[in-house]
């Protein structure tokens, strides 16, 4: 029996899309721009040839066909000859590169290639006498151009006529040279295209990924393919190991789901995210998945997945076009639009640009383009992560209600808080179910943090902020440190101003700040000190400037250092709290936030302010708290203090300089942590972060990491690199073996983690936290408060952006509130 081939996976059709609507663009710029056609219909031939090298027969047929299609429907018949040929030469191209032809093999087929497009050609001409028409004419008026132009030149007037009269000759005797040249014209671009597919394929690769979720019709003998029947759901022994992993993701893992509300417990990395994934309808390593149907992943009255990186999976433009994406005619008349809206809290912004809103409201729009579908089987992963408070409630209450009305609802949390209202509690550890019960886990043992300082207490330094430079005073009496208790009045009003204003900061040796490093020297006890980790790699006594916000009990005689540590033998500035943090002349650069405000489509009649008059600082060794509810601008005005966005009024300054102007220093870990990942493995991502390796688009190899930003022109040999990682990810509480890793095996929470490790190893003067919290279980955020401790007292300012403000309250010195766009 023949096997039966597959349709085209989603991810072939999105590859497929893209880089044939580029071979059109480039195709139209080079009829557009016809002194540079030659160059554009190169570069035009590479996309197709990407897709023909590296995705099935099948997929790369289908851009082509789309991509002649396209051009012809945008640009007319001219144009789509010319995309034509071109896709054609890129799709053989890229089938040669996939076979790796040897280079006789690829200078044979192009010249036979250059033979073929001649005759075509030929042929064209000859039988379309208006097209053939049309060219010669077109040709002899520009060139009729360019000889007025040198008929201005008296010395090459006489040269113009005799040129005049070979142009004419030429064009009556076109069949002699044209398809001739033409051919010639697609030898050379043949010969061209692979040389460039071998060097752009070097650096931006395309792969068919491995798509858990997708299975091809009728691919699972024992459900129908005509029927939609999710539940109920039994699994049996499963196991689900991810391609390329060492370990297993789920093991020996059964359970049966009903109708009801289920919640699914587990810290990060337990395997919570993998069986949502089996739920919806992936294929299981081991065991089995028994259902009366199809999944019907997707489909109305099937089963709907809400994933917890909302950013991934909205398509529509707009609201209304996103959640109506995909459905008939029918079911989209089925959908009560504005009731839908108003039970999410999204009434009035069906017109609403997808791109615009923030993540809690991604996350709301994601529901409910699962509700409008009316699923039999809801499964939520982690979709209260970016909600606030008040939005996390209302959420829960519309899941509670869903299963009341039918609908089996699987909530996926790492917050025991979340189970409350659950019918049933499944608790996984380790890939295994280690608790089913139908009682909910108490959380009475969760400790509620103490209050952050009143805002109204530290008054007298928050009006620094309206002023243009920090004033002159001499540092108050009171602020002085205590011997032994360096700066231990730290959080008091008069120790900030006194900081503020420029008072010496006494040293002292932090010995918990030393604890990522000295697990890094445990797990790699091989690797040699090097001079150019700086204080990291001496053995001399490391002196910490630093504000001391901790209790003076915890540290202690400290020998070892810390990258982010002077040495003792340097002689300390007036205010040193890290060897980054001051500038070149030994002042500490504050950043300073001044009058901001921002509106998105200004002048128009869709302009929308979402910043107001937003004013504050941040000095380093300081830490502030911006709470807000979801829309509220907390993401945008992140943007602004990192540099990525330009305030519509106001300035953002980095010490004297516009944060913009310093982009890197002032770092930002998005509340999307898996667009932040850009390398295929853990280690290559945290050292291209940290300023170490290839440039994001080229492809691992086995040469030194080379500096590209910050570091440029520094090295790393294997081992100092292993060094590097191990350091950075025991910091942020991961396991060093993670750094050969895809990022794509980690939870969204060790994902988060990954991308905060890049960022502090590129020891920036800021970091600007969106969102940390989302997404992490109870440990995880103790071990990320614990180390953001130690680098706040290490010099970091730190601006926490978040609507989750559990076990910030400690860490953070001042809180703000922004209400739409104003911040209190």
């Amino acid at each position: 029996m023949a096997k039966r081939r597959s349709p085209l996976e989603p991810v072939e059709i999105a590859t497929a899309g893209i880089l044939s609507g580029l071979t059109v663009v480039l195709g139209l710029l080079g009829s557009a721009l016809p002194i540079f056609t030659l160059l554009f219909q190169v570069a035009a031939a590479i996309p197709i040839a990407m897709i023909s090298s590296r995705l099935r027969t099948r997929a790369s047929l289908a851009a082509l066909i789309v991509s002649i299609l396209m051009s012809a429907g945008v640009g007319g018949l001219p144009t789509a000859w010319a995309v034509t040929k071109t896709v054609l030469v890129g799709w053989v191209v890229g089938f040669l590169h996939r076979k790796g032809a040897g280079s006789f093999l690829v200078f044979l087929t192009a010249f036979g290639i250059g033979v073929i497009g001649a005759a075509i050609t030929w042929g064209v001409l000859s039988v379309l006498e208006e097209s053939r028409t049309l060219l010669l004419d077109s040709t002899r008026t520009s060139m009729n151009g360019y000889f007025t132009v040198l008929e201005g030149v008296p010395t090459l007037a006489p040269s113009v006529e005799l040129a005049r009269s070979w142009v004419e000759l030429m064009l009556e005797y076109w069949w002699t040279w044209i398809p001739a040249s033409s051919g010639l014209w697609v030898f050379l671009l043949a010969l061209a295209a692979y040389w460039l597919l071998t060097r752009v394929l070097r650096r931006i690769d395309i792969v068919r990924e491995w798509d858990p979720l997708f299975a091809p019709e009728g691919s699972d003998s024992t459900s129908p393919a005509s029927q939609i029947a999710p539940l109920p759901l039994k699994l049996e022994g499963v196991g689900f190991t991810y391609p390329g992993a060492d370990e297993a993701a789920l093991t020996d893992l059964s359970v049966r789901i009903d109708a009801g509300f289920t919640v699914v417990l587990g810290p990060n990395g337990s395997g919570k995210s993998t069986l949502a994934l089996v739920l919806a309808g992936a294929e299981p390593s081991s065991g089995r998945v028994i259902r009366p149907g199809r999944a019907g992943l997707g489909e109305f009255g099937g089963t709907a997945l809400v994933a917890q990186r909302s950013e991934l999976q909205f398509l529509g433009t707009t609201v209304v076009e996103d959640i109506y994406w995909g459905m008939s005619p029918e079911e989209r008349s089925s959908v009560d639009l504005p009731g839908l809206l108003a039970r999410v809290g999204l009434s009035g912004l069906e017109d609403s640009e997808t791109r615009r809103l923030s993540g809690g409201q991604l996350q709301r729009l994601a529901l409910a383009g699962a509700l409008a579908r009316r699923p039999k089987l809801l499964i939520s992963d982690e979709s209260t992560a970016m909600i606030d408070p008040a939005g996390r409630v209302q959420l829960l209450g519309i899941l509670r209600g869903l299963a009341a009305e039918g609908t089996a609802v699987v909530h996926i949390t790492h917050d025991p808080l979340e189970s409350a209202c659950a019918e049933r509690v499944i608790r996984l550890e380790g890939g295994r179910v280690v608790e089913d019960s139908s009682a909910p886990v108490s959380a009475s043992s969760v400790p509620s943090a103490p209050p952050l300082p009143s805002t109204d207490s530290l008054a007298s330094v928050d009006s620094l902020v309206s002023a243009d430079s920090l004033p002159s005073a001499p540092p108050l009496p009171s602020a002085t440190p205590h011997p032994s208790t360096p700066l231990a009045a730290s959080r008091t009003e008069a120790a900030r101003e006194a900081l503020v204003r420029g008072a010496d900061a006494q040293a002292t040796v932090d010995a918990d700040a030393m604890a990522d490093v000295q697990a890094a020297k445990a797990a790699f006890p091989s690797v040699p000190h090097r001079p150019r980790f700086g204080a990291l790699a001496s053995q001399e006594p490391t002196r910490v400037y630093t504000q001391g916000h901790r209790d003076p009990a915890s540290r202690g005689d400290a020998k070892e250092p810390s990258r982010a540590y002077m040495p003792e033998t340097q002689a300390p500035p007036s205010l040193r709290l890290s060897p980054r943090s001051p500038s070149d002349h030994g002042e500490v650069e504050h950043l300073w936030a001044r009058g901001l405000g921002h509106a998105y489509n200004p002048g128009t009649p869709w302009e929308r302010e979402v910043l107001s008059e937003v004013s504050f600082f941040v000095s380093p060794g300081q830490s502030i708290l911006i709470t807000g509810e979801n829309g509220s601008g907390k993401s945008t005005l992140a943007r602004i203090l990192t540099g990525l966005m330009r305030p519509s009024r106001g300035r953002c300054t980095l010490g004297s300089q516009p944060v913009h102007l310093r982009v890197g220093e002032v770092a930002l870990s998005r509340q999307f942590a898996r667009l932040q990942l850009q390398r295929p493995s853990v280690g290559l991502d945290i050292l291209s972060a940290a300023g170490f390796g290839p440039l994001v688009g080229t492809s691992p190899s086995g040469r030194p990491h080379r500096g590209t930003s910050a570091r440029k022109g520094t090295f790393l040999n294997p081992e100092e690199a292993e060094y590097l990682l191990a350091s950075a990810l025991t910091e942020v509480g991961l396991d060093p073996s993670l750094s050969s890793k895809s990022v794509d095996e980690l939870s969204g929470g060790q994902q988060r983690r990954v991308a905060l490790a890049g960022l502090l190893a590129a020891s920036p003067k800021v970091i600007v936290l969106d969102e940390p919290m989302a997404g992490l279980d109870a440990d995880s955020r103790e071990t990320l408060v614990r180390m953001l401790d130690q680098r706040k007292a290490r010099g970091l300012g730190i601006v926490v952006i978040s609507h989750d403000t559990e076990g910030l309250e400690a860490l953070c010195d001042r809180r703000f509130h922004l209400d739409k766009g104003v911040l209190s």
